[in-house]
């Protein structure tokens, strides 16, 4: 059981992280010199945030949240070398939020605070006409494609639905295989923005084609 101590002033510093959707992050935490000369087995630390305990090490094991089971850990090799930080694999947008770590030793001691942004991906290609346009999803959930042409006046039309299939036109030049979009046989009214986008409306990554 994780446990959660709600309203505990907090004074350090903020350290600022970015991630980019999709990958994984370190969330530093700089024990010294609470921990110095406490064994692995007897030592206790949880990181949170203001809603709710990510991650606690007690007794030689983690026990992460449900909500990042599988996709936080804290490495035995630095916690060996006095280093608790926190690693969070496939970043999502409501990752983005402020984590404290704190150490129980003698008393609480509060050891950092991280305020994590997570941000969409971007990304340029200039491209000869007949070329292949192949670009990753960065997610393995349902997400869209949106396309803006090059110079148009007119709203961003489909390129790909949430259920994959691409839009009026591209049927015979897009294909999706395992979470990466290809374009093929590029043509110059091929060249625009290219917004994929979760479910919600956030925007994971962007690509801007030349042809």
């Amino acid at each position: 059981v994780l446990a959660f101590f709600p309203h505990r002033p907090v004074s350090s510093e903020h350290v600022p992280v970015t991630a980019k959707f999709g990958d994984s992050v370190t969330l530093p935490c700089d024990v010294e010199p609470y921990s110095l000369g406490i064994p692995e087995r007897k030592l206790h630390v949880f990181w949170e945030t203001l809603d709710y305990c990510v991650y606690e090490f007690m007794g030689g094991k983690g026990y992460p949240d449900n909500r990042f089971q599988n996709r936080v850990e804290m490495s035995r090799e630095k916690i060996s070398r006095v280093d608790l930080s926190l690693t969070v694999h496939h970043t999502t947008f409501s990752d983005g939020q402020i984590y404290t770590c704190y150490l129980i030793a003698d008393k609480e001691h509060l050891l950092q605070r991280v305020d994590l942004a997570v941000l969409a991906h971007s990304e340029v290609h200039s491209l000869q006409p007949g070329a292949s346009l192949s670009h990753p999803l960065n997610t393995a959930g349902p997400a869209e494609v949106l396309f803006d042409p090059a110079g148009s006046v007119q709203s961003p039309r489909d390129f790909l639905s949430s259920a994959g299939l691409p839009g009026p036109g591209y049927e015979q030049r897009v294909s999706v295989q395992n979470s990466s979009l290809t374009l093929r046989s590029l043509i110059p009214v091929d060249r625009g923005s290219y917004t994929v986008r979760d479910l919600q409306g956030n925007t994971i990554s962007t690509v801007i084609v030349t042809v």
